[in-house]
């Protein structure tokens, strides 16, 4: 993994999720999952040479394979328990759209519980409350909770239907405010 920072491969290895070869694109995730997997400053690295806008677009219905669609999912999960900054390049980039998409488009349910844990870690920092309410994310989580047989895929869902709608959570604080 090492090995791989210091020869400046994450560079070349963001290049390649354009390419229009879905085994590259799929090799070059897991490559990169590997890559910034618990280390912030990989992660950085990565954000720097571009991956976030890179990897977006790999996260909508038939833009790529769904192995490397599954391996894209997976490196977003891992950036967005990154830094604000890298959070909000995520939603800037229409991150919060294409994981939406993700509880909608028949994904696998290992996709789905990834993208709902992705859409619940996003939902922390108040900053993105507009874009959420934007991206119908509340009534999506919702329908997602209410057809989902992966209990705990469920349970990730409903916390962030708690978040969104206060007034289910009992609280104040949340996005449909």
């Amino acid at each position: 993994r090492r090995a791989v920072v210091a020869a400046g491969a994450i560079g070349p290895l963001v290049l390649l999720l354009a390419e229009n070869c879905p085994a590259c694109r799929e090799q070059a995730c897991g490559a990169l999952s590997s890559a910034i997997y618990k280390s912030a400053e990989h992660e950085k690295l990565a954000v720097q040479a571009g991956i976030v806008p890179a990897l977006v677009p790999l996260l909508i219905a038939g833009a790529t394979s769904p192995q490397a669609r599954t391996e894209a999912l997976k490196c977003l999960c891992m950036l967005v328990d990154s830094t604000t900054l890298t959070q909000r390049r995520i939603v800037d980039v229409g991150g919060l759209e294409a994981l939406v998409g993700l509880l909608k488009d028949g994904s696998s349910a290992l996709d789905q519980r990834r993208s709902v844990e992705c859409l619940l870690k996003l939902s922390r920092p108040l900053d993105f409350r507009k874009r959420f309410v934007q991206a119908d994310v509340a009534k999506v989580a919702q329908d997602f909770s209410n057809m989902t047989d992966d209990f705990e895929a469920q349970k990730i869902a409903d916390e962030l239907l708690d978040r969104l709608v206060p007034e289910r959570a009992g609280g104040d604080a949340g996005v449909a405010a």
